[in-house]
């Protein structure tokens, strides 16, 4: 192998002292993650609900880009003021900041402060009868589906915490079960909704459900265990505090993870209803004091200075592996480095925890290095030595094809750009399954693992979990990888990853940039959790096209739109020997032959043939005794509806999510059980 040229060894040098400086500066002492000071709702720092922005919603809570009072809000229940009383009832919403917040400092053992101001308004459907009300939450756990009613969105319907929890609550609804003082109080709830202290807001003037700006600010003082709540009508902070309550952190959080804080608010099943907006919202940790300031800096200081000598270090390590190292991998051919170029590189760093960790890197360099295709990445280079695991590949301009359907607000993916990526996936996979030497199962065909090219052309990576088969033997059994919502429903049952499992995850994939959704999102109602199980439902009701993403707002060639949407549920087909090839594919989508036919609706998948073919088999080579019992399985002794001949695992048995056909069982529990109720009958 060539030695890598001066302006390689300089791009290896600035990426690892980049990543280096990150890692270690995002390390401070005595704490296990980062802690968030932020300010949201001003100019330039908007509130976003969304996968890259900086708050998870749950529920109704959504983020407007404007406002009458500031730049963009957060509303925690439905914006909509013209619907019947009947669309508000059982309405919540949670907003939580993605950061978490690290309050405890774990090796010193001590809790630090916080303080926090928000701006928020609660606007009543009827003023005279205003709703249940919002709360100022801090949680244990990064996201929570909440509930409506009395429990602000956080406790269950009883008023009991089902999550560690500190609430403050701005209550307009006098709940007699939990010894509310009045309808338009402020309160402390800490394991339940019976508030630990809590005082009218018409002692200061200030009506919750007025409709009006109400300025609130939170202070916990950990030095004295002390909690101070202050609202005012204006932006004057008031000197005295409103309600105090002494706290100890340590009897509402574990003395480990951290917390993660936000907004939730509910309305319950009456005509009396609000609507929740948040304007403006700062939130800060508590400084340390100057001694551990200039502690911390001087320990990091230090460590940059180690860091760069490491660095310098790690490059001369690179280029002697760069030299010597690629008798390190058996049957690795053309494997290339960095040209002298000045070509534009990424950088992946693989995880070397574990064997598995290793596993994958030796699998991608051996499979990715031999392949030539164009809608391929390229691997230019590699690097093991010890616990570093680096793959150089051809820089993607336009990132993943997850980040341009899903993360990217300011433009949206055209539908040429959609159906040429599309077109790139399927020849990509073509090429896997049929136009190489051996067969290629890629195991992980997902949206994040499709890059983009300068020109959008689709570029297929990320082989770490790929195999290679031979065309003539059937596939090992293997545990089960890869991402919910991609994963074939027969994996489960058999184990075993074949190019139909890529099939599979091909038509997920082909849904996901028609409709501009995520295969799986578990937020969702439960009818439109699993993409494939929606579109589905919307081809047996004829309205297949109202799924295209509407943000295409009818820029897009409807023949093509349907065309994809059958394809992709084809592919999606729950009996794998009904999917298409992948070289039918290829043809369907340049013209060449006719769409294929697609039920009008969702098929049953086929469980008892899919594991009996894939399992009995098995058994009755290990097991010859056995052998006579196999005209008792035959397929059509069987119908796919008819569980009574199966048993389920136990709760305690890890399963993967449950879809709507009530699979998820791990095939080989199923195995045992099918033989063990074999013999019962």
């Amino acid at each position: 192998m060539n030695r890598p040229g001066a302006t390689q060894r300089l791009v290896l040098f600035f990426l690892l002292a980049v990543t280096g400086t990150k890692v270690i500066l995002g390390a401070r002492p005595h704490f296990d993650v980062p802690i968030a000071n932020f300010t949201l709702g001003i100019d330039g720092s908007p509130f976003k609900c969304n996968e890259r922005g900086n708050l998870w919603c749950g529920g109704n809570a959504s983020t407007t880009s404007t406002s009458p009072h500031g730049h963009g809000a957060l509303t925690l229940t439905p914006t909509s003021r013209d619907k019947p009383n009947e669309f508000y009832y059982d309405t919540y919403g949670m907003a939580l900041y993605t950061v978490p917040i690290q309050l405890l400092d774990v090796k010193q053992n001590r809790w630090h402060g916080f303080t926090t101001y928000f701006k928020f308004t609660i606007e009543p459907a009827d003023i005279r009868d205003p709703g249940d009300g919002m709360a100022f939450v801090m949680l244990n756990v990064s996201q929570w589906p909440g509930s409506a009613g009395g429990s602000f969105g956080v406790y269950d319907g009883d008023g009991q915490q089902l999550v560690k929890t500190l609430a403050i609550e701005f209550d307009t609804f006098k709940n007699l079960e939990f010894d509310d003082i009045s309808n338009n109080h402020v309160g402390v709830d800490l394991d339940n909704l019976t508030s630990k202290a809590s005082r009218d807001a018409f002692d200061v003037g200030i009506t919750l459900y007025g409709g009006q700006p109400v300025h609130a600010w939170i202070d916990f003082d950990a030095d004295s265990n002390k909690l101070e709540v202050r609202i005012s009508k204006n932006y004057t902070r008031p000197v005295h505090a409103f309600l105090n309550y002494s706290l100890v952190l340590s009897d509402v959080f574990d003395d480990s993870g951290p917390v993660y804080v936000g907004f939730s608010g509910s309305n319950g099943v009456c005509e009396c209803h609000n609507f929740y907006t948040v304007y403006e919202w700062s939130f800060a940790v508590l400084p340390d004091n100057a001694k551990e300031d200039l502690m911390m800096g001087f320990i990091v200081g230090t460590v940059i200075l180690v860091v760069l000598t490491t660095l310098l270090i790690c490059l001369c390590i690179l280029e002697r592996i760069y030299a010597s190292d690629t008798e390190r991998f058996e049957d690795v051919e053309d494997l290339g480095v960095m040209p002298k170029t000045k070509q534009p590189v990424a950088v992946k760093r693989v995880s070397n925890d574990s064997k598995q960790g290793r596993r994958e890197f030796v699998a991608e360099v051996k499979i990715i290095s031999q392949l030539r295709h164009r809608n391929i990445v390229r691997l230019l280079g590699w690097c093991s030595d010890r616990d570093k695991l680096l793959l150089v590949y051809e820089l993607m301009p336009n990132g993943s094809l997850d980040k341009a359907l899903f993360h990217e607000e300011e433009s949206v993916l055209s539908w040429q750009h959609r159906f040429r990526i599309i077109k790139g996936v399927a020849a990509a996979l073509q090429y896997l399954h049929e136009g190489w030497r051996q067969q290629i199962i890629h195991r992980d065909i997902k949206s994040s693992n499709v890059m983009l090219d300068k020109d959008y052309n689709a570029m297929l990576g990320d082989f770490g979990l790929a195999r290679m088969v031979d065309r003539h033997q059937n596939p090992a059994t293997t545990m089960v990888a890869g991402t919910y919502g991609y994963i074939a429903p027969e994996v489960p049952v058999t184990g075993r990853f074949t190019d139909k499992t890529d099939v599979y995850a091909f038509g997920a994939v082909a849904l996901e940039i028609v409709c501009g959704r995520v295969a799986f999102d578990q937020w969702l109602a439960a009818d439109e959790t699993v993409l494939v199980n929606w579109v589905w439902s919307k081809l047996s009701e004829g309205q297949l096209l109202s799924v295209v993403d509407r943000r295409l707002q009818d820029q897009y060639t409807h023949e093509e739109a349907e065309l994809l949407l059958r394809l992709g549920l084809l592919c999606s087909h729950p009996n794998p020997n009904d999917r298409p090839t992948m070289r039918q594919v290829v043809d369907i989508l340049e013209g060449v032959i006719p769409m294929l036919e697609v039920p009008a609706s969702k098929p049953a998948f086929p469980y008892h043939q899919i594991a009996l073919h894939y399992r009995m088999e098995d058994l009755l080579k290990s097991s010859p005794n056995l052998s006579s019992i196999d005209s008792r399985f035959k397929d059509d002794n069987f119908s796919p509806r008819d569980n009574s001949f199966m048993s389920y695992p136990d709760e305690t048995e890890p399963l993967l999510p449950r879809s709507n056909t009530g699979l998820g069982i791990s095939g080989n529990v199923t195995l045992v059980r099918l033989i063990r109720n074999f013999f019962r009958q």
